[in-house]
């Protein structure tokens, strides 16, 4: 949920409702997660399922997005900001 936001959307996959609930369980216990809709992941797979076209489509659009998240460009980012935040000359 909120980091993968950086690069998935629904232009390169299928988003899920889900509940935003407190972390806990046997190695958190701190901040929230989400929890998705079991209902909604259902009929998202059967959506998948039912129209493998629109899958492929979502698929390469996801593959050619992901090809502008390389290192290179994370290293570029990092210093941006590094830069105005006056930790890096």
């Amino acid at each position: 949920f909120s980091g993968l936001t950086e690069f998935f959307d629904g232009a390169v996959g299928y988003p899920v409702r889900y509940d935003r609930v407190p972390a806990r369980n046997e190695i958190y216990e701190c901040g929230h997660w989400s929890e998705a809709d079991d209902a909604d992941v259902i009929a998202t797979l059967r959506a998948v399922a039912a129209d493998p076209a629109t899958a492929d489509r979502l698929g390469a659009a996801a593959a050619a997005r992901a090809k502008r998240f390389t290192w290179k460009a994370s290293g570029r980012a990092l210093a941006a900001v590094l830069r105005e935040h006056g930790i890096l000359a």
